[in-house]
């Protein structure tokens, strides 16, 4: 298990690793940071990229956007990534709560 002692100091390691584009070590840490602070939102729409770019889970990468939407409901663009998310999964657009 990551030992977490400072979400600042995580969420610069995360990067580190994402900008290295070593995704699993990448999304480990994330993981461990998210669980101290699971309202970062920059920690959150990293992770989603991480899900939808590099690995295509699209489960996870739907449930990281609808988190993101709901302590952002009014980023537009979230929703549309969102919607696309969606289409992939055959889940209907309703689903989305705003």
């Amino acid at each position: 298990m990551v030992m977490v002692y400072s979400i600042f100091g995580s969420l610069t390691v995360c990067c580190r690793h994402y900008t290295a584009q070593n995704w699993p070590r990448a999304t480990e840490l994330f993981d461990a940071a998210l669980m101290q602070e699971p309202h970062n939102i920059k920690g959150i729409i990293n992770q989603a990229d991480i899900f939808s770019y590099h690995q295509r889970d699209w489960e996870k990468t739907a449930k990281h956007y609808e988190k993101y939407i709901e302590l952002n409901p009014t980023s537009g663009s979230l929703v549309n990534n969102l919607l696309q998310v969606y289409s992939r999964l055959d889940k209907p657009a309703d689903q989305i709560a705003y």
